[in-house]
């Protein structure tokens, strides 16, 4: 993990069990289906899976999340990707609906500027999804946050948490 770092992505899954929403590791736990050690080392795992950091804003990898040098700033992008988002589909404005070099092109998803940071700017995106379990059909439900950072200088993590982004663009759609 690098000491200092540009863009911080969370994760967070809860899932539906008949009425009630339990994180992975207490549903891991009722489950029952793993043995003590094995148990607590997935539980471990999952828990570095919910964070992942990025020393630079040009090598960040996220689901719907697009971000290409704009001069001296960066062009921060949230889009639907319809093979890797759940539901509901996100609809709206498509920036690249007639750019034929887009795999977005023709497509009826939304995919817009959140952002540009110039340097020492501080973006966050938010957004939501509902996706189906795979093993028992059930829903569960994702949290994602994208902290982002310009930092053309190294700088302390802690500033993520020390003040308030510049921008703030959110997908937070009604999840029932």
């Amino acid at each position: 993990m690098p000491a200092h770092y540009a863009a911080a992505v969370f994760r967070r899954a809860f899932f539906q069990d008949s009425d009630e929403l339990s994180d992975a590791a207490r549903r891991l736990r009722v489950r029952g289906a793993l043995d003590g050690e094995t148990l607590e080392k997935r539980i471990r795992r999952m828990k570095k899976l919910h964070v992942s950091l990025y020393a630079s804003l040009d090598d960040i990898k996220a689901t719907g999340l697009s971000v290409e040098r704009f001069g001296d700033s960066y062009s921060v992008c949230f889009f639907w990707d319809e093979s890797r988002c759940g539901m509901p589909v996100r609809r709206g404005s498509n920036k690249d609906y007639n750019n034929r070099e887009s795999p977005l092109c023709g497509k009826d998803v939304l995919n817009e500027r959140a952002f540009i940071l110039s340097a020492e700017q501080y973006g966050r995106i938010v957004w939501n999804e509902r996706l189906r379990d795979a093993d028992t059909g059930g829903w569960f439900y994702r949290l994602h946050i994208y902290n982002l950072f310009h930092a053309p200088r190294t700088f302390a993590g802690s500033e993520f948490v020390s003040r308030k982004p510049d921008f703030l663009y959110e997908q937070l759609a009604h999840l029932n």
